[in-house]
């Protein structure tokens, strides 16, 4: 067996046979390995621009969803063919475009309305550590391998702490499936400071692959993983379409925000769900328990306007659009505040007579003319960055 998994494959091995009996071809996790623990990122899905969000039929979806679909069947069979046992193999994904049945979400689904706040990444913290407590053999150390997973302050605090409580249990290898050269000190950096691993106590394998080809082996062992088990088209766009992604539209995070936006404005046909004024403003708050929550009293709200004399200018710096650009466009505005300055963010939802109707984040409305649209749009993607 060899230490550094080149393929999905060297995780695994066939029972064709044993003394009670066994089905010929049941799958487990090689014995000595203890627990392996795959951790799934945007690099197993690549939706990483514009164009990507484009989904022109179930080609497009399946191209995009495979791998994950792939992994999870593969956690279902392990778990089916370890029967009373633990399959000591589970796969945590911090995707939040789709709900796979043995994956858990550490950053929530869009469907259900589940991904935290920026300022609450522990929010499914505990749920992490129950779910692989279920899989997991207790007091045995775990191979970690990352999947298309960046290691930086993008994937929030409540991961790595994630990642320190696996940690804390024993960790016999990590394996990074990258496509890139090398990999760079800036992620050991990530995994010393960032998730408190003492590095030296295990060896860290880096496979110079994409996740498509690390698993295209596991494709050929059995009929069942050569069929696709993703979500269809259909399927997908009616989740897109959904009241759930419409409140998980309305958060502070400018990344999931744009994700739903692109989807919603590159697909033809798509739009997002009406929601009930009550259910926004519930929406807005960090998660579900406060969601629950009486609707709190909404503060007075003061939109800091630009003099018009500016519109000149502004127009004719900036390249030429027909109004239907910039519909579904998120917009931010300045706030005038008793202490200062805030800001709010919403999406233009529609044009009429030279006039664009913005729909705050808290469910308000104004219309805006075409220079305070251009300065929006130009705030909300500076202040993204």
């Amino acid at each position: 067996m060899s230490h550094v998994f080149g393929d999905v494959t060297e995780l695994l091995f066939h029972v064709r046979a044993t003394p009670f009996g066994a089905p010929v071809g049941r799958l487990a996790t090689y014995r000595d390995m203890g627990n392996v623990l795959v951790l799934l990122g945007a690099g197993t899905q690549g939706f990483f621009d514009q164009a990507s969000c484009l989904l022109n039929g179930e080609d497009d979806v399946q191209a995009h969803f495979a791998n994950d679909a792939l992994l999870n069947t593969l956690a279902q069979r392990l778990e089916h063919d370890a029967g009373n046992a633990r399959s000591r193999f589970a796969v945590v994904t911090l995707n939040v475009l789709w709900e796979f049945s043995h994956q858990f979400p550490f950053h929530g689904t869009i469907g259900r309305n589940t991904v935290p706040e920026p300022n609450n990444t522990q929010l499914h913290l505990s749920g992490a550590r129950d779910y692989i407590r279920e899989y997991f053999v207790p007091d045995t150390p775990t191979h970690i391998v990352f999947v298309g997973i960046g290691m930086t302050w993008r994937n929030g605090k409540g991961f790595p702490e994630f990642l320190n409580h696996v940690y804390r249990g024993g960790v016999q290898s990590v394996t990074i499936v990258d496509p890139c050269d090398t990999i760079t000190s800036s992620r050991h950096t990530w995994l010393a400071k960032k998730c408190g691993m003492d590095l030296s106590t295990f060896p860290i394998h880096h496979v110079q692959k994409t996740a498509q080809e690390w698993l295209a082996p596991l494709r050929d062992m059995a009929p069942a993983f050569r069929a696709y088990a993703g979500p269809t088209q259909a399927l997908f766009f009616a989740m897109l379409q959904s009241s759930d992604c419409a409140r998980a539209h309305r958060t502070r995070d400018n990344v999931v925000r744009d994700l739903i936006t692109c989807f919603i404005r590159m697909n033809k046909g798509l739009s997002f769900a009406e929601i009930p004024r009550a259910s926004r403003r519930a929406a807005a708050l960090s998660n579900h328990a406060q969601a629950a929550a009486p609707p709190l009293p909404k503060p007075p709200k003061v939109i800091s306007r630009m003099d018009a004399s500016v519109a000149t200018d502004v127009v004719s710096l900036t390249p030429k659009r027909d109004p239907p650009y910039w519909v579904n466009q998120s917009c931010t505005r300045v706030l005038q505040l008793s202490n200062g300055i805030g800001y709010i963010n919403g999406t233009i939802v529609r044009y009429n007579n030279g006039r664009w109707l913005l729909r705050h984040d808290d469910g308000d409305t104004e219309w805006l003319q075409e220079y305070e649209v251009i300065l929006g749009v130009q705030l909300f993607h500076v202040r993204s960055q």
